[in-house]
């Protein structure tokens, strides 16, 4: 399964870039520079610290099995210098055209924390973030796959095609759709985040 997972995710990154452009939406500048920022602070003060700044108090991630990110970091002590430095940058990702909702994926490594250090281990991320009321992103689910296939962090960033939303947006979605929608999402997290991610993913 995670050999097909990552599989899976890697192809869907390959096709979307060749069909991508570069960011214009304000919304979305500011979820891929909050991206970057939560990287940052995990290079700096280290990923334990990152994680609980930067997720909202319902985030997901994966152990393998959901759990809530800030309600499990804080159980656990903070780290020392000696921790190894996990680091990662956006190359890929979207915004939902409410403004409220998006994701971001790209390439993710662990190294040493020394001069010279050597990579323990790289992979390929994908975390979808949510606008809170206080018009801050903060990341809702996050998962990371080890692939054979990798990129450069350094990789410019690229947006998916925009081919017939722009035009499209007035009528793509009514306030019942949306409604609709949030109902089934919000009913997702609410399964996988009591670890009950089977019966999530069959009944939403």
């Amino acid at each position: 399964m995670k050999r097909f997972s990552a599989t899976l995710l890697i192809s869907i990154i390959i096709i979307l870039t060749g069909f991508a452009q570069q960011p214009v939406n304000p919304d979305l500048q500011k979820l891929v520079e909050a991206e970057r920022a939560f990287a940052r602070l995990s290079v700096e003060k280290g990923s334990r610290e990152a994680f609980l700044a930067w997720f909202a108090d319902d985030g997901i991630n994966f152990q393998p099995h959901p759990v809530k990110t800030r309600e499990a970091l804080s159980k656990t002590p903070p780290q020392t210098n000696s921790r190894n430095i996990l680091n990662w940058a956006p190359v890929f990702g979207d915004i939902s055209v409410a403004g409220d909702i998006g994701y971001s994926t790209g390439p993710y490594t662990v190294t040493e924390n020394k001069d010279g250090g050597r990579r323990l281990a790289q992979g390929m991320f994908f975390s979808v973030w949510r606008k809170q009321a206080d018009g801050q992103w903060r990341v809702i689910v996050d998962l990371g796959v080890q692939p054979t296939l990798f990129c450069p962090l350094d990789t410019v960033y690229r947006r998916a095609d925009q081919n017939g939303l722009e035009n499209n947006a007035a009528q793509s979605k009514t306030d019942q759709d949306k409604a609709k929608l949030l109902g089934i999402e919000n009913k997702f997290f609410e399964l996988a985040g009591a670890g009950k991610s089977e019966v999530a993913w069959k009944n939403t």
